[in-house]
């Protein structure tokens, strides 16, 4: 029997949001493990096992987030060595090939769904090509769960894919497309049985789409679990415009919903339209935290520090509003022009970029660094505002605040304390990076 080794890299050196990441098992390797045949064994290394190389295997498969990419090389290289073939997948390799071919001796570009069950015949048939094109037109395979190591204690789930927005700063869209692909709501309540965990991530981009028909659909989604007594409590993201859909709330919330991070990025409509998101959106801040509020939803508010054209006065003024608004918890990352976007290239261009020392410098590309230079700030400004802006939000006194404020608007004690709980996580990662 042929054996498999999945491989979800982690960073060594700098973490940075990997650590929030690798809480979950990577439902890509699950995914993965679906499309191998049932007369091949499957071992699993990541974060959990923390063992990457002690293994033996006939084919080995990776994949990785930028930060983490030069784990992967190493990983991938150490399995070459030994004369095991690799596969690199995922994100990175599939937004920059040309430099992730070079450490393997399999490349996979695009979604699994669409690369790997040609990869295995191949590999069977004793032909594996250098390169596989995927797509990203196939139907989401469930993951196979059992796996993973039972000390995840939290777990996720996919129910679509895709998003028409292209934000500049987002690669969202160069890799899973502009088209919103829903899977057939049953084969997500099949999934959703086989989780044991009682907390539930939805890892979709917009669990509530972008259109009235995406709604309905995420309706009956809810309405079925509901039907079927299979509440579990389960946090999601949502574009603000997709929450402004009250019998969609409300049916959510009835499902279990108790958290949903919605990408508000910053208070500031200029600078949304600079990125090339509706800076509209900012008129329905305060309409959209009352009416997720008034159903028991709280809110994770998704903030950006660092534009290409804040000072230090902008970002005072953005953590500011963070802290008198409503907004229950928030997640401050570092704005980051990753590789795949228009903002990246368009930096890479003009000589902004301050790390350039590829694929070495991908670790500076975790979103707690400032990675370029602002129009209105030397980096040393900038890098001093974001950290005051850490130590003023992340301050004990403002999440203890917070966690009352969550507790009085939606009184709920239980929801008060998960947020209390993410802002402490936060404060954690976004901290120990300076």
């Amino acid at each position: 029997m042929k054996k498999l080794l999945l491989v979800q890299a982690s960073g060594t050196i700098r973490k940075g949001l990997s650590v929030t990441q690798s809480k979950y098992p990577s439902l890509a390797l699950g995914i993965v493990a679906n499309l191998t045949p049932e007369n091949w064994t499957i071992e699993v290394a990541d974060s959990i096992t923390g063992n990457y190389t002690d293994h033996d295997a006939d084919l080995v498969a990776i994949t990785a987030y930028t930060p983490t990419i030069n784990d992967a090389y190493s990983i991938s290289e150490h399995y070459m060595s030994k004369g095991i073939p690799v596969v690199l997948g995922g994100i990175h390799a599939t937004l920059v090939p040309d430099e992730a071919k070079r450490y393997c001796n399999v490349l996979a570009i695009g979604e699994a769904e669409s690369v790997w069950p040609d990869i295995i015949s191949d590999f069977n048939s004793k032909k594996l090509k250098r390169i596989y094109t995927g797509s990203n037109t196939c139907g989401i395979v469930s993951p196979v769960r059992n796996i993973f190591s039972p000390l995840y204690n939290l777990t996720s789930i996919q129910a679509s894919r895709g998003c028409p927005m292209n934000c500049d700063f987002c690669s969202v869209t160069m890799l899973s497309g502009k088209r919103y692909r829903t899977r057939p709501v049953e084969e997500i309540i099949t999934d959703w049985k086989n989780i044991d965990q009682q907390f539930v991530w939805f890892s979709d981009d917009n669990l509530f789409g972008f259109s009235e028909t995406d709604r309905e659909w995420a309706g009956k989604l809810f309405s079925e679990i509901i039907k079927q007594k299979l509440q579990k409590n389960w946090m999601c993201f949502a574009g603000v415009r997709s929450l402004m859909d009250e019998k969609t709330i409300a049916l959510a919330a009835e499902s279990g919903c108790k958290l949903i991070y919605i990408g508000f990025e910053t208070e500031d409509p200029s600078i949304l339209k600079g990125v090339n998101k509706n800076p509209v959106q900012t008129k329905h801040y305060g309409e959209v935290i009352r009416l997720l509020h008034k159903h028991g939803i709280a809110v994770l508010a998704g903030i950006m520090l660092g534009f290409d054209y804040d000072t230090p006065e902008t970002i005072e003024k953005r953590i500011d509003f963070v802290l008198d608004s409503d907004i229950d918890s928030y997640f401050l990352t570092v704005t980051t022009p990753m590789p795949g976007t228009r903002m990246f290239d368009r930096f890479n261009r003009s000589g902004k970029l301050r790390y350039t020392n590829f694929p070495t410098d991908w670790s500076h590309y975790d979103w707690t660094q400032v990675t370029f230079k602002p129009e209105k700030m030397t980096i040393l400004q900038a890098e001093e505002a974001i950290f005051k802006a850490y130590q003023k939000a992340y301050a004990y006194k403002q999440i203890k605040d917070k966690y009352k404020q969550t507790a009085k608007n939606l009184n709920s004690s239980d929801t008060a304390i998960l947020n209390y709980l993410s802002n402490m996580d936060f404060r954690d990662t976004f901290l120990k990076q300076y």
